[in-house]
């Protein structure tokens, strides 16, 4: 909270230090100055604006004439391009030996000359940059250099320069178009029109003018040679690659000139297919050499189909990219005409509620100003009236407001004094008003009835001298009292004292006295306050300190939850239980002490039974801050309050750690032996008893066997009875080792061992055989060398086992059948020579 009150205030220093400056300025100007300036910066603002559009729109109209001019300074050079393309094939076929041919060549030749004539007066009339003007000379000596020596060389050679004068033509018509600005058109509609005009329709015709040379000049020859078989296939695959992204542009075009879509597309229709005939063409009769077209009717050929490319490019690219810039010319102008229009009459709207604001707003200002001072000088009854719904109607309805509840409040100031003596009657205690004049006499300017019933005095009695009061003061409470008003004295500081008054008939009350000073004018101290009667939180008190010290010495833990299972108070005797000190616990769950032993079920129904409002009894099996274990006898109730709303639980527990295990140490006494630690006869009758009735249920058998160790007395005569009952303690770790969890293991007595096998198999034969299994790995685990170290030397001992097994299921026979059937199988093994397994059979 305090992070963002100081962010608020930042924010406000910073608004106030922004807005200072036009704060000053508008705090010494009147009304009607202010809305002079106001209007006078509305007016500059909206100029501004309009002066900034207005330049904006004669860029964009002038950008877009500067494009017009550069269509029509491109389309000559394109025509240029067209004529040398078709003197590059001429001369092809010329050079070729088509000597019919060197008329018309030389007629385009003279064509040629003079539409470079005709493009450089157009070059020196515009105002042509450098790029242009170096472009072109080199185009002029390059076009001169052919004149002279074109038909002098070889067909290869005229081929290759004709086509960089051509290329280079190409270059600057792309120079001229960035001159104008057609390259880097901001309005995709003309800028991919321009696009496919400059780069895909161009490079386009340009790979037909190529093949049409190539084609005329092999056609001439009526022979092909590797270089020209490897020359014009790269030509024709280039043409095949130049027409893949002329249809991307072209569809780009037509998806920003949707209206030029079938334009477009036809014309692209018709250059693909006049490009794809030509395409065949070579691919029929010039790649496979069998030159069945006249070189003559090849180049026408391919002239009408790049004639018929550049009639495209006119009439269809060209106009279409002429018509938008147009179209666009003439929308900027509209534009332009209609902004003006709106702008001016912004400003006339502007300026003309800008003079009925002021007129408006000043005429409120006299109405208010007039029915204040009116109001100030004694006329109650006046009040505001504006004929306005703005901000100076809201304060004028305020006014009026306020004079309506100022009226009311002084005819109702008697009123409320009344009810706030009225209620100073009704509150329990003392209400009242104390001073300490400056020569350190009290009296009770005003106190309330309640004095009556604190210290048995009228409020009259004390109003001018507080001796009775003072009188009434419990004597050994008398100097402290009058102590702790001294400090409020001088301190003037919050006066709260607990003490006792004392009556005639010997009966003492606790008082809590609390009141606030002030010091007045004269030097006097008042005190304003209230004394209440706390005689029965005093009992309370004192009865709840006995509760406490008896439940602190209890040798009992005891310790209080709230509902959500947090404690709030333990006992000294739980710190000494658990090790936990005050501080680690007060807060926490008691499950800081849960060990993870105590079933589950135990906690379910603790709080199903708590959670009913009714007191529960169990044991808990816990764990001690130092990890030792313990065990608690706990007697946990529900506190109900009033209306029988649960707000605490109060537990008391009792260690009963050492009274668990004196009952452990009496059970193993009871049910195991007390060397091996394993089950005794008793358990085991118990443990077999439990296994036949779970046969019953599951119809599974179960093996009883009775063991007896061969060759164990020599070893008590020899060595003792010590070392024998170390070879008794081994034989048990291992007969452990040889079964299940579920199953047991018993000392019958001496060297006498019983092994139950509880829930085998349904089927008696599979039984048997995990009988035999175990009863087989006890024999072998039992007949391993015994090996043990004394003080002064090492026995070593070879002991087998005889053993009997007995099936059994459900309750066919009672545990004393069983076990002679076993005993006397383990006698039948004896006989047989020991170390043997037999069993018995009924």
């Amino acid at each position: 909270m305090p992070i963002v009150t100081n962010q608020k205030f930042m924010l406000k220093n910073i608004f106030s230090h922004l807005f200072s400056p036009a704060d000053v300025l508008m705090n010494r100007l009147s009304f009607s100055k202010k809305f002079t300036l106001l209007g006078t910066i509305a007016l500059i603002s909206v100029s501004i604006a309009l002066f900034s559009l207005y330049i904006h729109m004669s860029e964009t109209i002038g950008s877009s004439q500067k494009e017009l001019q550069g269509l029509t300074f491109i389309s000559p050079l394109i025509k240029n391009i067209q004529m040398l393309q078709q003197h590059r094939g001429l001369s092809s076929a010329v050079l070729s030996g088509i000597n019919e041919l060197d008329g018309i060549r030389t007629t385009k030749e003279r064509i040629v000359t003079k539409t470079f004539h005709e493009i450089e007066i157009r070059l020196m009339t515009d105002e042509t940059n450098v790029r242009q003007l170096e472009s072109w000379k080199d185009i002029i000596g390059e076009w001169a250099d052919i004149q002279v020596n074109g038909m002098q060389w070889s067909q290869s050679e005229n081929f290759t320069a004709q086509t960089r004068l051509i290329n280079k033509m190409l270059l600057l018509e792309s120079i001229i178009s960035d001159d104008y600005g057609l390259t880097v058109d901001p309005n995709l509609d003309s800028f991919y029109l321009a696009y496919v005009v400059k780069n895909d329709l161009l490079a386009t015709i340009e790979r037909l003018g190529q093949i049409r040379a190539y084609g005329t000049a092999i056609l001439g020859a009526k022979k092909i040679n590797e270089q020209q078989r490897s020359d014009i296939v790269a030509l024709v695959t280039l043409l095949r690659h130049s027409i893949v992204p002329f249809k991307v542009n072209i569809d780009k075009a037509a998806y920003y000139n949707p209206h030029l879509y079938q334009i477009l597309s036809e014309s692209y229709g018709n250059i693909e297919t006049s490009a794809q005939q030509v395409i065949d063409e070579v691919d029929t009769d010039i790649l496979n050499a069998r030159f069945s077209i006249s070189p003559s009717e090849f180049f026408a050929f391919t002239t009408n189909a790049i004639d018929s490319g550049y009639t495209q490019l006119h009439e269809s690219f060209l106009s279409a990219a002429e018509n938008l810039i147009q179209a666009r010319i003439h929308q900027a102008e509209s534009a332009l005409h209609i902004t003006i229009i709106f702008a001016c009459l912004l400003l006339f709207m502007v300026a003309y509620f800008m003079m009925a604001i002021h007129r408006t707003t000043l005429s409120s200002i006299q109405v208010l100003t007039q029915s204040v001072l009116g109001f100030v000088h004694g006329d109650m009854q006046e009040r505001v009236h504006l004929n306005t719904y703005d901000e100076l109607s809201t304060i004028g309805d305020g006014f009026n407001s306020m004079a309506d509840e100022l009226a009311e409040l002084i005819a109702e100031k008697q009123n409320t004094l009344d009810l706030l003596s009225k209620i100073a009657r009704s509150v329990p205690g003392v209400v009242y008003q104390f001073r300490q004049d400056v020569n350190g006499g009290y009296c009770f300017p005003f106190a309330s009835e309640g004095l009556r019933d604190i210290y048995h005095i009228s409020p009259a009695e004390v109003r001018d001298d507080a001796a009775k009061v003072f009188l009434t003061i419990y004597p050994v409470d008398l100097d402290k009292f009058k102590a702790s008003i001294r400090v409020s004295a001088q301190n003037l500081t919050l006066w709260h004292h607990e003490y006792r008054v004392q009556f005639d008939d010997g009966t003492v009350k606790w008082l809590l006295g609390n009141a606030m000073p002030e010091r007045e004018t004269d030097g006097s101290t008042l005190w304003h306050g209230f004394i209440t009667d706390i005689t029965e939180r005093k009992a309370a008190e004192r009865k709840l300190r006995m509760l406490s010290t008896a439940i602190e010495q209890s040798p009992t833990s005891v310790v209080i939850t709230n509902l959500g299972a947090k404690i709030e108070y333990m006992n000294s005797r739980f710190t000494q239980v658990t090790g936990y000190s005050v501080d680690e616990v007060i807060g926490k769950n008691p499950r800081v002490l849960q060990s993870g032993l105590t079933d589950k079920s135990v906690y379910g129904d603790m709080w199903n039974t708590l959670t009913q409002g009714q007191p529960w009894v169990g044991e808990f099996i816990n764990k001690r801050k130092n990890g030792d274990i313990y065990y608690e006898e706990a007697y946990i109730s529900p506190v109900q309050e009033d209306g029988g709303v649960t707000s605490h639980y109060v537990a008391v527990k009792l260690d009963v750690t050492q009274r668990k295990k004196l009952e452990e140490e009496v059970r193993q006494l009871a049910f195991y032996d007390a060397l091996t630690k394993l089950a005794n006869r008793r358990l085991l009758a118990d443990r077999l008893s439990h296994a036949m009735t779970a046969s019953k249920r599951s119809n599974a058998y179960g093996a009883l066997m009775f063991l007896d160790l061969d060759n164990f007395k020599p070893l008590n005569d020899r060595h003792g009875h010590g070392v024998g009952d170390m070879l008794l303690m081994e034989a048990a770790q291992r007969l452990t080792r040889c079964i299940r969890e579920i199953d047991t293991v018993a000392r019958f007595g001496g060297d006498e061992f019983v092994v139950m096998l509880a829930e085998l198999y349904e089927d008696k034969a599979l039984s048997a055989i995990q009988a035999s299994i175990v009863a087989e790995k006890i024999r072998t685990a039992l007949s391993v060398p015994y090996v043990f170290t004394l003080a002064d030397t090492t026995v070593e001992h070879y002991c087998t086992v005889s053993i009997g097994v007995a099936m059994f299921i459900d309750h066919e026979s009672h545990q004393n059948d069983i076990m002679k059937w076993a005993d006397a199988a383990m006698y039948e093994a004896k006989e047989a020579g020991r170390n043997q397994i037999r069993f018995y059979e009924a």
